[in-house]
This record gives C-alpha cells, sequence and structure tokens, in this order.
C-alpha cells in the first residue's frame, strides 16, 4: 500500500479531527487485542547478541500492538542484528579492505626453512564483512516494515481506505 507510514497515535504531532483519533484508537486496539502478548524471554536457540537485542526490544514493544504471533519475525530480526554487529566488528578489527597473506620462505642460523605469512590489506577488494552487513540491514529492514513488525503495518490493515466512509444501518437496508 502506497502512502505515508501510519504513526501510533500517541508519537502522532499532526493535528487530527476527534474523528480520525477515534479511527486511529480503533486501528490499535484491533491490531493487537485477540493475541496473546509478546514473550519477553529471548529463546534459547538465539546467539549471546541476538537474545539480549530480544530482550531489550522486547521490553520496548510492550506498549505496541505487537504480539507472540510476531515472534518469529522479531527472532529473525535479533539473528540478523547478531550477523551485523559480528560483521561490523570484523570491519573495525580488519577494516574496509580484504586481506591478502603473502607467504616468504627462509632460512634460519641452523639451515632450518621458517615459512613466514604476512597479512596485507588489499586496497581493491572490500572486506567480505561490508556486504554481511550490506544484507543484514537489508533483513532488519525488511523484517521491521514488511512483515508486520511495525505498528506502521498493522494499522495500514485496519485503517479505513482514504474517502471510504463507515456505512451506517440505513445505507445497508435502505
Amino acid at each position: 500500500m502506497a502512502g505515508r507510514k501510519i504513526k501510533p497515535l500517541k508519537n502522532n504531532k499532526s493535528h487530527l479531527t476527534n474523528d480520525q483519533k477515534e479511527i486511529r484508537t480503533n486501528a490499535e486496539k484491533s491490531a493487537s487485542d485477540p493475541f496473546k502478548k509478546l514473550q519477553n524471554t529471548a529463546p534459547k536457540h538465539l546467539g549471546r547478541i541476538a537474545r539480549y537485542e530480544y530482550q531489550r526490544v522486547s521490553q520496548e514493544l510492550d506498549e505496541m500492538p505487537i504480539r507472540n504471533l510476531d515472534r518469529a519475525i522479531l527472532e529473525l530480526y535479533c539473528t540478523w542484528y547478531e550477523l551485523y554487529r559480528e560483521a561490523e566488528s570484523e570491519v573495525q578489527k580488519n577494516g574496509i579492505y580484504a586481506i591478502g597473506q603473502i607467504q616468504e620462505t627462509s632460512v634460519d642460523e641452523d639451515g632450518n626453512e621458517v615459512v613466514n605469512i604476512i597479512e596485507i590489506p588489499i586496497k581493491t577488494k572490500k572486506n567480505p564483512a561490508i556486504s554481511i552487513m550490506a544484507e543484514a540491514s537489508s533483513q532488519i529492514k525488511s523484517c521491521a516494515a514488511n512483515l508486520g513488525l511495525t505498528v506502521d503495518s498493522r494499522m495500514r490493515i485496519f485503517l479505513p481506505k482514504e474517502g471510504e466512509k463507515p456505512k451506517s444501518i440505513f445505507d445497508q437496508f435502505g
């Protein structure tokens, strides 16, 4: 559905009429009421960083219409977040360029062959962790926006379309 994202009523700074406020309030209730609340404890199969992110995010989501039905999406979000953080750490450790290795062989004083491996950045090739970061960023956004993790996506389902007015009993039965 095209158009602007719908903000929760308490985060909305625009001036809405009382009717618009009532429609938004009903949409927020409809998006969350019939489902069980989100599980606050992180599943054990998640990694350390993903479990921490699950705990952090699930506490924030208590006020929003996110329910246990969305837990799989939240787990995907947290898993991709962990992959992002690991890739970010790799880039911080080794830089944005790939590391190449040069092997040098020399002979020491005793006549033994010594192999030295020297790591050097290859300035023409990017670190593969950068691609992982880009993919993880894309997946995180996808989980949040397209799969229903955000309030916006639920409210779009329940809000009536622009120009659609509620039907009265007289409209239905004449």
